[in-house]
């Protein structure tokens, strides 16, 4: 929903509040009242030091809230001009 630099706001907490999302912070911590707000508003608020842990982490949630799409995709047409019949087999098409 929103990017920016700096520390972890106010505002970055109520946006995070109206849109039942998360607040992920890189290399900060919460600015002042922010933290207070957000443990009082019920909003998760995660800080990483390492990038790769951060990745990792919101890549499992994503995958935990995708269900999975089936598409059906025609690879070709078939038709029947004959049915044959065998004593082994039954039927063929």
């Amino acid at each position: 929903l929103h990017r920016g630099v700096g520390a972890v706001t106010e505002s970055d907490i109520n946006l995070a509040t109206g849109s039942d999302a998360i607040v992920i912070g890189f290399n900060v911590r919460a600015a002042g009242r922010a933290e207070q707000m957000a443990e009082r508003e019920g909003v998760d608020v995660r800080y990483y030091s390492v990038i790769y842990q951060a990745i990792e982490e919101i890549e499992a949630a994503l995958k935990g809230l995708l269900k999975p799409e089936y598409e059906e995709v025609e690879l070709g047409t078939a038709e029947i001009r004959e049915i044959f019949r065998s004593s082994k087999l039954g039927n063929i098409a």
